[in-house]
């Protein structure tokens, strides 16, 4: 009850408010199907009857596979403190490495939850969703949590693309602006040119994807290297400048 009465409207609500202040003014695309997704897929455990439609005639089967899959959002609160630490760090702490780690083990925990909850706890009911004719809400279930799956690889991937020495070490590069806000979603690992020479460029370099609302063209390595050195966090006018001087 506590879930459903309070958890869940909670959440809900953050990714109604998360989605109107951050995902539209950044077009973050990413991060707003994440929420929708999410949001879609929980919304019938709000009520005893979605959640007893959305677990085959188990409400209580229902709420606990919600609040199982949403431990997952825990490394939120890890992604803010890296957060605050970017914009007050004037040089390197240990703090700082600590919790990269623990950011990139809360995310790799994903790896691990979305597997089981899919082929554990979802597929091995389909016969009883069959014979209930049910099978609009197996399908719902199984594609949010391939989604959310999908995603957080997709991510998880990025975070740790910039290598290992970026993960453990903070380097000051540009002023902090006062106001910034977090950036996530499509904007992840934005420039950055980590341990190579200045001139130097790999071939992965040249591959590029789009750079949110200025509609630059950013190489996605030197983007993933930007996330762990901290200038991640830019503004994109700043942002820009940046991989202009690089």
């Amino acid at each position: 009850d506590l879930w459903r009465e309070v958890g869940l409207p909670l959440s809900i609500s953050y990714f109604a408010a998360d989605v109107i202040f951050y995902c539209v003014p950044r077009r973050d695309r990413l991060i707003a199907v994440h929420h929708l997704v999410i949001a879609f897929c929980h919304f019938p455990a709000l009520t005893t009857a979605g959640a007893e439609l959305a677990g085959c005639g188990d409400a209580a089967w229902s709420w606990r596979i919600s609040a199982v899959g949403y431990t997952a959002e825990a490394s939120t609160v890890l992604m803010n403190w890296r957060w605050y630490l970017l914009q007050t760090l004037e040089e390197d702490w240990w703090v700082f490495g600590a919790v990269n780690v623990l950011v990139v083990i809360s995310w790799a925990a994903r790896m691990v939850l979305y597997p089981y909850l899919l082929f554990v706890e979802i597929l091995p009911r389909v016969g009883e969703y069959w014979a209930r004719k049910q099978i609009l809400f197996f399908i719902v279930m199984v594609a949010g949590h391939v989604i959310i799956g999908l995603l957080s690889l997709y991510w998880l991937t990025i975070m740790l693309r910039g290598g290992v020495r970026s993960l453990l070490t903070f380097r000051k590069k540009t002023k902090k602006n006062e106001g910034e806000g977090f950036s996530f979603g499509e904007d992840i690992g934005r420039g950055g040119h980590g341990g190579e020479k200045k001139g130097e460029e790999r071939q992965e370099d040249r591959v590029t994807a789009a750079d949110g609302d200025a509609g630059q063209k950013v190489p996605l390595l030197q983007r993933a290297r930007d996330w762990v050195d901290g200038t991640f966090f830019i503004e994109q006018p700043e942002s820009i400048k940046h991989h202009k001087k690089a």
